[in-house]
């Protein structure tokens, strides 16, 4: 695994925290990020720490190709948003601040080539970051949840 994954998913654990079975958590039962919803068959109060960064590496950051993001701070905030809110979300929420700052990409939620390419390329990458940060704490306070809203403006402005 590479080390800024490694770093990075420490990161994201240390966010997540450990068992949790709040009613009102839609989630459900979740350890580590790692909810019954996304994973039924899955053991989550026995979840080791092993197990769900092994879960983070194939099913999130090698599955959404964020190893090519080459900013940093970029690829750690759509990781974690990721974690949070689903990649269909997380990705439109990306397309959108890179339209919003002036780059054309499809709006679909697939974070392909022409994607990834499109934040690489950025001229302005912290410009980027601030955009997708807006997009995602919009998004966050569109939901009806508000026991959880503080929670996620901290990790979205962080």
């Amino acid at each position: 695994m590479e080390e800024r994954f490694l770093k990075f998913v420490d990161n994201l654990l240390k966010i997540e925290g450990g068992y949790n079975n709040d009613t009102e958590d839609r989630g459900g039962e979740t350890k580590y990020g790692i909810s019954r919803r996304s994973y039924p068959t899955l053991d989550i109060k026995a979840l080791t720490r092993e197990k769900a960064v092994e879960i983070y590496y194939q099913d999130f950051w090698r599955m959404y190709h964020y190893d090519q993001i080459t900013d940093d701070r970029i690829a750690e905030k759509v990781f974690s948003f990721c974690v949070n809110m689903g990649p269909m979300e997380a990705h439109v929420l990306l397309q959108t601040a890179l339209v919003s700052s002036g780059v054309q990409v499809a709006i679909d939620g697939h974070l392909g080539p022409k994607s990834i390419e499109a934040v690489n390329s950025h001229p302005n990458p912290a410009w980027l970051l601030a955009e997708y940060k807006i997009a995602v704490v919009n998004y966050y306070l569109s939901l009806n949840q508000p026991r959880f809203i503080g929670g996620w403006v901290r990790r979205a402005v962080a």
